[in-house]
């Protein structure tokens, strides 16, 4: 590098450093679009990596982020989804043999939660899905890179490709959410219906926005071409103050997942594309990493219906990939294992902290809001009578809730609501501590994303 270079270089950081402007010259795949907006209010300035991407870890602190999306709205980051689009006459073929869904009935406009599956139908990905127009089909979340896998393996009339990086995901979710678009699109957007997509216009840019979300409120979502991320993401935050918006860092990012019962791949359930060419790696799984012992990880695949997807499957209208593995379990009375939730008993958890001011062994440390920091899977074992009877993800602090709490697949004769049972606390081969908890239905929240909007 020249003496020029390098001083151009210099002087292109130091003009970074004000706020409006990116803090790189093209961005980098590995940073947010929105990422010199982020970066001038982070209160921390510590940033997480969320699957290919690093956003900040929190913008103040977990309490008042992790209640945002009750109270007022928050505005988030999801750009690193991988993100996975095909056009072409044999798209809704392809799509449809490789998902669980009867995409056959499927309006323009429309989003739907998509699940992929392998032979053995367990849960291969899933996201969402909307139709851009008859031919062209946008996915986003977990699954896009076992769709593209499968779509190389045959020649099909039709293109795709994984876009990840092209396109920005900004989420706002809560129940200010309408009020905060409408001020930013200058639109009314209350002929917006739940699971319905459309173009707007904020600014001088098109961009989609969506009705969707994985809080359990009311919830948008916007997507749009990278270079016009930083501009977006700064508009909605300017017109979200007079609402109370918040920032929502990758701290607090999972909270609402579990109290609206979302189970995350990757955190809930090991992905069964991660048996073929089909997996990112984008996810961990820690041989030692909780209490729940298993020899395979296939141990850890669910199915659409252990994770309380039934209503998705579609058995009768289509052939996919895991269909006749998931009719013998219909068959068969439906899962032996059924997701719940889990409310921990306050009291035992208080006693762990307590141990870090005792003499004796420090049982594994319990984070809060949760160990969100490493895309991990840290299963811990639930007991009921001394034997296993299910495997508990995801445990996290709500601060709505007041209490620890977590997601559970657990065997269906335990799944009945006020059944006690004890959950494991504490990685395999360190200290470990019994956690009273009790099963409660999930979601643990009323599910409001389906609310009349017209009546607000």
């Amino acid at each position: 590098m020249s003496q020029l270079d390098i001083q151009k270089f210099r002087e292109e950081y130091r003009r970074s450093l004000e706020w409006d402007r990116p803090f790189y010259f093209e961005r980098p795949a590995v940073f947010s679009p929105a990422a010199a907006a982020q970066e001038n209010h982070g209160a921390c300035n510590i940033m997480w990596k969320f699957i290919s991407e690093w956003i900040p870890w929190q913008y103040t602190n977990f309490i008042e982020e992790g209640l945002s999306f009750h109270e007022t709205a928050y505005l988030g980051d999801w750009s690193a989804l991988t993100k996975f689009r095909i056009k072409g006459p044999d798209a809704l073929e392809f799509l449809s043999y490789y998902c669980v869904n009867n995409l056959h009935k499927f309006n323009l406009g429309q989003i739907k939660h998509a699940i992929q599956t392998n032979e053995q139908g367990k849960v291969a990905g899933e996201g969402i899905l909307y139709k851009i127009s008859e031919e062209e089909y946008r996915y986003s979340g977990g699954g896009a890179y076992w769709l593209s896998y499968w779509f190389q393996q045959a020649k099909r009339n039709a293109e795709a490709r994984i876009d990840s990086p092209d396109e920005f995901v900004f989420v706002i979710q809560g129940p200010k959410s309408l009020y905060v678009m409408e001020k930013t699109t200058r639109e009314n957007l209350r002929d917006i219906k739940f699971s319905y997509t459309r173009m707007t216009k904020i600014g001088q840019h098109d961009v989609r926005i969506l009705r969707t979300g994985v809080t359990g409120e009311l919830g948008y979502e916007v997507h749009g071409p990278s270079e016009i991320g930083n501009d977006i993401w700064v508009a909605i935050h300017e017109a979200g103050k007079e609402f109370g918006l918040r920032l929502l860092g990758g701290r607090s990012q999972l909270i609402s997942h579990v109290e609206g019962c979302f189970p995350t791949i990757g955190r809930d359930f090991w992905p069964a594309a991660s048996t073929t060419g089909g997996s990112s790696k984008a996810h961990k799984l820690d041989t030692k990493g909780g209490s729940y012992e298993w020899s395979d990880p296939s141990e850890l695949m669910r199915s659409p219906f252990e994770l309380g997807w039934d209503k998705e499957v579609s058995l009768d209208t289509h052939d996919f990939m895991g269909r006749e593995a998931l009719i013998v379990e219909k068959n068969a009375g439906g899962p032996a294992r059924r997701i719940v939730g889990l409310k921990w008993n306050s009291e035992d958890v208080i006693d762990v902290y307590a141990a870090l001011f005792r003499a004796g062994p420090i049982p594994t440390p319990m984070e809060l809001p949760r160990v969100n920091h490493k895309h991990s899977l840290d299963p811990d074992k639930v007991l009921k009578d001394g034997n296993v009877v299910g495997c508990s993800t995801s445990r996290v602090y709500s601060p709505y809730f007041r209490q620890m709490i977590s997601l559970c697949v657990i065997d269906k004769d335990f799944a009945e609501p006020g059944m006690d049972v004890t959950v494991v606390w504490g990685d395999r081969g360190g200290p470990q501590r019994e956690i009273r908890a009790t099963v409660t239905k999930v979601p643990f929240k009323e599910d409001k994303r389906r609310i009349d909007v017209a009546k607000l």
